[in-house]
This record gives structure tokens, C-alpha cells and sequence, in this order.
């Protein structure tokens, strides 16, 4: 899967959770929330990684992010597909 973070859904205050599907050149990623919403383009500064002991509050750059993502294929199987070049 793609990277563990929490993100700030529309900007707001509250974060959710979810994992990166795709990271952009402009630094911004598109996430997959945990409850099924998704949202693109999301600013840096409204996420942040999840560590094992979920004690991190860094932002995702999109150099951390570009590592790997999943993305679900047309029958629905997660691809793991790399993303730097």
C-alpha cells in the first residue's frame, strides 16, 4: 500500500486517514481515505505521515510519497506500481 498518513479532508480542521495513491510534481498528493472517500491534489501541508507508533506529526512530501502507490485496477485488485523515476 501506499504511504499511512492523516490529512485534513476539504481543509478542515479535523484529520482523517488514509494512504497516498499518487503523488504530484507540485508537491500535492491524491489520497484514499479509510472511509472510502477520496480527494486529489491535497496541499502538503494538510498531511502528515502515520509511523508505526502513529507519534509523527510531519507533513508528506511528495518525495516520500512518490516511493510507491496502489491503485485498484478495473476488476478491483490493488496494483502496486512504483512511482519515482
Amino acid at each position: 500500500m501506499g504511504a499511512a498518513v492523516e490529512a485534513r479532508f476539504g481543509g478542515g480542521a479535523d484529520y482523517y486517514g488514509g494512504v497516498v495513491v499518487r503523488a504530484h510534481g507540485d508537491g500535492s498528493v491524491d489520497l484514499q481515505y479509510d472511509d472510502g472517500d477520496h480527494e486529489d491534489h491535497v496541499a502538503p501541508q494538510l498531511v502528515r505521515r502515520l509511523d508505526e507508533d502513529q507519534s509523527s506529526d510531519e507533513s508528506v512530501s511528495s518525495d516520500d510519497a512518490a516511493e510507491e502507490s496502489d491503485s485498484a485496477g478495473d476488476d478491483g485488485n490493488v496494483v502496486r506500481t512504483s512511482l519515482a523515476t
